[in-house]
């Protein structure tokens, strides 16, 4: 982002970072690129921007986006949409350490109008560190389709990863096969069950509702687990126990669709449901959302007017 010889950070622009509120990732990821950027002598940012800023901010500056990954492509689209709608010359800079294929397709263009109807290249240059494959062509229709009937019912994630320092949610990556390694029960029917889950589309672009698969090989009476994580199941035998007396498709259930399908669920299953969705008890946990990196002192940000901005050097040198 800083040697690109095609895009060069005019001396008299403002140099500007959006990195975010302290509890996301991406102001841990900006944490680590200013110690590298000042490691190396780079130019440091004149001004840091948080979740706050105003597209105003973006006029007559040079801004890095910095993240370490974008799964969908949805969320950073819309922000570079609004200020591509809001501010028709800016200099934009997104860097990732990971993107999807999916999301650095979507990414490539932007929305225009009050519907967004009107697709234009991105302006923003994008750089990427690695770009993961798209998982449902990594595995092909039919193994993609058995992911999403049984291990992510309700949500089309295009990948399958984490990061050391965090697990990202159910829509970005299969976060249950990686913290708990659900094994279904032999009897659990998805044709039964086709009120609960995602129903995807075949070829001709209709719900799939007979599917059918072999018998299984073995009888499991309960749900079972053999989480991929080393380390993060390690839940209490009683949780456990519970976990496993749930019916699976409320145990895959997600927030936002058990909040929207609890007339479904027997209402003794509520509690055990919402420690299973814990993101604290998320594995491996994100330890910079408690703000250790600041050496265990915060300080607090007392001007909320829309569109402050902090210069990062004087607070957090």
């Amino acid at each position: 982002m800083y040697n690109d010889a095609e895009k060069p950070i005019l001396d008299g622009s403002v140099l500007k970072w959006f990195v975010g509120g302290k509890e996301k990732s991406s102001y841990f990821i900006g944490l680590i690129c200013y110690h590298i950027a000042k490691t190396k002598g780079y130019r440091l940012p004149d001004i840091i921007l948080d979740n706050n800023f105003s597209e105003a901010d973006c006029e007559g500056s040079t801004i890095f986006y910095l993240d370490d990954m974008s799964y969908s492509g949805s969320q950073l689209r819309k922000l570079l949409t609004g200020i591509r709608n809001a501010v028709s010359e800016s200099d934009i800079r997104v860097g990732l350490c990971v993107v999807t294929e999916l999301a650095k397709k979507l990414l490539e263009t932007l929305g225009l109008g009050a519907l967004g109807s009107k697709l234009i290249p991105n302006p923003f240059k994008r750089y990427y560190g690695e770009i993961v494959p798209d998982l449902q062509v990594k595995l092909g229709a039919e193994l993609y389709l058995d992911c999403l009937l049984y291990f992510s019912a309700f949500r089309m994630p295009p990948c399958i990863c984490y990061f050391d320092h965090k697990v990202a949610d159910a829509p970005s990556t299969f976060l249950s096969v990686l913290m708990f390694g659900p094994v279904p029960p032999s009897n659990f029917n998805f044709a039964l069950n086709d009120l609960y889950h995602y129903i995807p589309r075949g070829n001709n672009g209709k719900p799939i509702k007979n599917y059918a698969k072999d018998d299984c090989d073995k009888q499991i009476t309960h749900t079972e687990f053999i989480p991929f994580l080393n380390g993060c199941l390690t839940i209490n035998p009683t949780l456990l126990r519970q976990f496993q007396d749930m019916p699976y498709e409320a145990f895959m259930m997600d927030a936002d669709d058990y909040e929207s399908q609890i007339g479904n669920i027997p209402g003794e299953y509520a509690a055990v449901y919402k420690q299973r969705n814990s993101v604290v008890g998320r594995c491996p946990r994100s330890w910079y959302k408690n703000a250790h990196f600041q050496g265990g002192k915060t300080k607090r940000n007392r001007n909320k007017r829309r569109g402050t901005s902090k210069r990062f050097d004087k607070k957090y040198k």
